[in-house]
């Protein structure tokens, strides 16, 4: 073929966490192939080689400022599994109230920052400020949600951004009985605010669902964790299925590898995952709002199972066209929300016991296993003994958007593939950006050392003297 005929193009996207490129290869104006590319570097693993592990949980949520409170929760279970603990089950509560508040807060921030202003403006002023123009109370009762996501994290995990209360063994410090009363009063005064905003936000999916249902679906596989064939944002088992909901793996934390594989490539920072037996991209595994709602029987609270039923009612047992996202994200935070409240009125989140000692490394290797707001999140350390104390000895994050990236390129390569670029090139950018942003990409998580690319040094220096050298 004439180099001539070949033309790449490379969409920069915008209104995303981070920073991601897509890069669309045609021959002869015919769309032939779609990547999703990683464009930052971030190399917290290798970091956190050496380090204490108790240090895990304070250090991992620096990677993001946007669900920082998820890492915080996924590096905590990594190091009760080496210490091979089961915390109190005040400490599981309280762990589990920082959670949900990220998702919740993650959530809303999505749909009146990112998601809201893409399917509802024209034009490339497609912003949270422009929105306000158009809706403006939809932004506002937006925002005092995601506030009260942000607070949920704060009471519970000491800090609203980068928590720092959970620990190996529990959380360091439960909420005091004043903060835990204020943050109960908080959640009865936005009882009739969350109410207006799923009101307003379905009606809204409402007017574009036409929008919505020309995207489909390119994926096979989607997964979450479970517990049993109910919804738990927390711990339990990851689970594969196709779809049909047909159960594909289902695994224990630990054994995470039976059911995933990780790719390299030196043209992203991404590592990709696949389910195990298939290769990349046609194994991709989607993950997030819409493969969780679709994996569960019910969420088991009253609102949010409602919810679930008029959306299946509206789009079938199991709808996995991605713009459906952002319907999934609101009746997640309706879960999220109706789960703080049964989460404050049970009496061990008041008192009991919620750090117990660890008494010294019982086993090699621990998996932190969550949900983060877009999907399944896995922290996998190996740890060692030196001098006494349990370091890091390896350490590997997957976080939703690195399990995404495949099929992210999967659904754009089932809208595109084989389109005449003169067709569609006008309207291009738009129509990826939508099926990206659908995904809520978060890029500084996703992005990783890899093997063929990239390499950066980093010293460290104190008073003048190297004290650290880390090769990337």
């Amino acid at each position: 073929m004439h180099p001539k005929t070949k033309k790449q193009i490379l969409l920069d996207m915008t209104l995303i966490e981070g920073h991601m490129n897509v890069i669309v290869d045609t021959d002869e104006g015919i769309i032939k192939d779609v990547r999703v590319q990683g464009i930052d570097s971030r190399y917290f693993e290798k970091f956190c080689e050496g380090m204490a592990i108790d240090d895990l949980p304070k250090i991992t949520p620096r990677i993001c400022g946007l669900c920082s409170a998820s890492h915080h929760v996924a590096s905590a279970m990594a190091v009760d599994h080496v210490y091979g603990v089961e915390i109190p089950p005040r400490a599981k509560l309280i762990r589990r109230a920082i959670n949900y508040g990220i998702i919740l807060n993650n959530h809303v921030i999505h749909l009146i920052m990112m998601g809201f202003p893409d399917l509802l403006l024209k034009g490339k002023n497609r912003s949270m400020l422009k929105l306000m123009t158009v809706d403006k109370e939809l932004v506002q009762e937006g925002m005092k949600l995601v506030k009260l996501g942000h607070e949920a994290v704060r009471v519970f995990g000491g800090r609203d951004i980068h928590p720092v209360r959970a620990m190996g063994g529990g959380v360091a410090k439960p909420p005091t009985e004043t903060e835990l009363k204020l943050f109960k009063e908080m959640l009865e005064k936005h009882e009739e605010v969350m109410k207006k905003f799923v009101k307003m936000a379905l009606d809204k999916l409402a007017s574009v669902e036409d929008l919505i249902k020309s995207y489909p679906n390119g994926n096979k596989y989607f997964g979450a964790v479970v517990q049993g064939n109910k919804s738990d944002y927390y711990e339990g088992k990851l689970k594969i299925v196709d779809q049909k909901g047909n159960v594909v793996k289902e695994v224990d934390p630990i054994d995470y590898q039976k059911a995933l594989k990780e790719y390299t490539f030196d043209w992203t920072y991404i590592k990709p995952v696949t389910v195990v037996d298939e290769e990349y991209p046609e194994g991709a595994i989607r993950v997030g709002p819409i493969s969780r709602i679709n994996i569960i029987d019910s969420f088991g609270t009253p609102w949010a199972d409602e919810l679930l039923e008029n959306f299946r009612q509206k789009f079938g047992r199991y709808a996995w066209d991605p713009l459906l996202y952002h319907e999934a994200r609101v009746i997640e935070s309706v879960h999220m929300f109706e789960m703080l409240k049964e989460l404050i009125e049970m009496p061990e989140m008041w008192e009991g016991e919620y750090l117990i000692d660890t008494n010294g490394m019982k086993n090699e290797r621990g998996v932190g296993l969550t949900e983060a707001p877009r999907g399944i999140l896995i922290h996998d350390v190996t740890a060692t003994e030196k001098d006494g104390e349990v370091v890091v000895k390896k350490f590997n994050i997957i976080t939703p958007t690195a399990v995404n990236a495949a099929a992210i390129e999967n659904d754009l390569k089932k809208f595109l593939l084989g389109k005449n670029l003169k067709d569609v090139e006008q309207d291009l950018y738009r129509m990826v950006s939508s099926v990206v942003r659908s995904y809520d990409p978060c890029m500084a998580c996703a992005t990783h050392s890899v093997s063929k690319g990239p390499s950066m040094v980093i010293r460290i220096r104190e008073k003048g003297k190297e004290v650290r050298v880390i090769k990337g």
